[in-house]
Parts: C-alpha cells; structure tokens; sequence
C-alpha cells in the first residue's frame, strides 16, 4: 500500500530586528546634543540675558565729547555681549571726525568699555569765515575748537573733509612734527621761496623747513642752534638739512639773502655747504673757526664744543 506525505509547511522566519551600534547610537545622541547647545547658544547671545547694559567711554573730550558718547551709548545698548559689532560703533561716529579710532572690549553679561582715539589738532584753516582745526593727516575738524595752534591760509576748499593743497600739507607736516608748546610758539607759517617758513614768538629768525620731509630732525636741530649764544642776531635758520642747520643774516653782513633769494653764506645755499666759514656766513656741520671771527659754528659731536 503506497502511502504518501504532504509537505509540511514551513515556519516563518521570525523579523530581523536592526540594532544600532553602540558606536552609532553614541554620534547620533552627540549630534542631538550639538544641535540643541547650538541652538540654546543662538537664542541665547541675542537674548536681554546678556544685552548690553552698561556702556563705560574714556577718551572723549572736547566740545562734541558729548554728542560722541550719545553716539555710542545708543550703539552699544542695541547689541549683547556675546553678539558685539565694533563696526557698529565706528558707523555710530562717523559722524564726528575728531574721532581717530575707538577700542572695544565687552566684559559679560551685560558691559562694554570703549575706549576713544581722537585727533590732536595741529593748526586751523580759515572757512566760512572761521577757524576749523586740522589733524596730522589733514583731516578736517568740523565742530572742534583748538588752542594754541597757528592758523594757515589755504587757496582750496578741503575734499571729502582733507585738505589736498600740497603746500598747505608740507606746513601741517610741519607742525605736527613739533610739541604742543613748540606749536603753541609758532607766531607764523607759510610757504615761501625755501619752502615752510616759520617765524617763533620768542625770536627773530625765521626757520627753513622745506618740504617738512624730516621736520621732528628739523625742529631738534632748530632747538639746538638757537640755543647757542652764537646764533644771537641772526634773520633765519636753515634746516633744509637737519644734520647741517645753518643760521645766517646776522647784522655784520654775514648770511645775506641773494638776489634771487636763496639764503647764502659764501655764494652758495647754506643747506648745500660743505661747512666750512670764509667769513661770509656761518654753518653747523664741523664746529671749526677759519679764524675770521665768527663763533657761529655748530657741532654736534657732543664733545662740549656746540651745541
């Protein structure tokens, strides 16, 4: 008798389950947690958490210090600590070019110490019937008020707030090359046949600057030969070479001005002199008398025999 079997069915498989790795699992919960700090930082450096709240200015002063300070503070509390934008700040006082540059430091949660550079006033130029101090670079101080410094006569309006007359620049060279009380003894400036000509209040010689190219040399070696008893007398001091000042014009008929009016001592330019005094001049470059009798020679050895 054949017998016969049915195929039994087979059992189901049972799912696989996937498992995260623990490895997995760890990058994911970092990824979660990144995003949520991140997040929580967002929200939290725009936050009135850490607004600015205290604003602390030093180094304003003058007749617009106040307006400045306004400027800022109003900048500066309109941001936070932790999202601080200086350039907002420098926008915010734009408007008032006695302000050279500011420094910002934020001090968490809620203060901000600005410390402001401004530009020293170094002489003034006549517009609109007024006195507007000029810096060292040119820029024009609208709205400030300088003392002591010399007023300067320019033939052309300033460009974007900077004086660009060439002449009227080699004088602000000048000047701000000198020390506050130097520029405060300054009686004139102004540009003439050897270039910047300064007359002093407390003396009648007249100093040569040129170009103003080496002028803090120049104004330490003005100081220096008329300081020299020897200098006593003389119309101008020549400083177009700084290493080689001559003084010259004396009453004696030493340093007479030419016919075309360059400043000689022997027939030649004192800036050009090869130091040396025939009698006709004086120079300061070796200290040596030719015997003529004239001590106004200047050395700068510093063996005690000049100045």
């Amino acid at each position: 008798m054949a017998t016969s079997s049915a195929a039994l069915p087979k059992s189901a498989r049972p799912a696989r389950v996937r498992r995260i790795r623990p490895r997995t699992r760890w990058i994911v919960l970092a990824l979660a947690v990144a995003l949520l700090l991140g997040g929580g930082y967002l929200w939290l450096r725009d936050s009135s958490l850490v607004g600015v709240e205290k604003v602390t200015i030093t180094g304003a002063t003058g007749a617009t210090s106040r307006a400045v300070e306004h400027a800022i503070e109003n900048a500066a509390t309109q941001m936070t600590t932790m999202d601080f934008d200086p350039a907002a700040i420098r926008a915010a006082v734009a408007p008032y070019p006695i302000v050279k540059s500011i420094e910002v430091r934020t001090r968490f949660p809620h203060g901000v110490d600005v410390v402001v550079h401004e530009h020293t006033p170094v002489a003034t130029l006549v517009m609109g019937g007024k006195d507007v101090p000029v810096a060292a670079d040119g820029t024009v101080l609208e709205g400030t008020i300088a003392k002591d410094v010399p007023p300067l006569a320019t033939n052309r309006t300033p460009i974007g707030g900077r004086v660009t007359e060439a002449a009227v620049r080699d004088e602000i060279r000048v000047l701000a090359a000198a020390t506050a009380a130097q520029r405060a003894n300054v009686a004139h400036i102004q540009h003439g046949a050897h270039g910047v000509e300064v007359k002093l209040r407390d003396n009648d010689a007249v100093a040569y600057f040129g170009t103003g190219e080496e002028a803090a040399d120049q104004w330490v070696a003005l100081k220096r030969v008329l300081g020299d008893p020897a200098s006593a007398g003389a119309t101008y001091v020549d400083l177009r070479v700084p290493e080689r000042p001559a003084a010259g014009g004396f009453s004696s008929g030493l340093g007479v001005d030419s016919a075309d009016g360059a400043v000689t001592d022997d027939g030649s330019d004192p800036a050009v002199d090869d130091g040396t005094d025939d009698g006709s001049g004086v120079s300061a470059e070796d200290g040596t008398d030719d015997g003529s009798g004239d001590p106004s020679s200047y050395d700068d050895a510093g063996d005690g025999s000049g100045l």
